[in-house]
């Protein structure tokens, strides 16, 4: 009986643990500079963030208001996802992430 609720605390520690790694934030800013060589975009705020390779950083200039969706990897806050536009996108449980079919 302990073997199984030992089993049953470790499965639900590394699941919080796992949910926790993939977990990613938003930040809405203005652009102060990009650095398309070393990809690094900083934002008025002074803060600076190294940005995930595909990520095509030649649509975005000096005063652009963006949506930033980083996460943490390697111990660094990166740059997942930018956008322009000054409003998080809000995803609902049951709503379908690709928009391209019009019923």
């Amino acid at each position: 009986m302990r073997r199984i609720a030992a089993a049953g605390l470790i499965a639900a520690v590394v699941t919080m643990a796992s949910c926790l790694a993939f977990a990613s934030d938003h930040v809405l800013g203005t652009v102060k500079s990009v650095d398309v060589f070393a990809r690094i975009v900083v934002l008025e705020d002074g803060a600076s963030y190294p940005v995930l390779r595909g990520i095509d950083l030649a649509k975005f200039k000096t005063g652009d208001k963006v949506v930033l969706e980083t996460a943490d990897r390697k111990g660094t806050t990166t740059i997942i996802k930018l956008s322009k536009g000054d409003r998080v996108p809000i995803m609902l449980p049951n709503q379908p992430t690709n928009r391209s079919r019009v019923p």
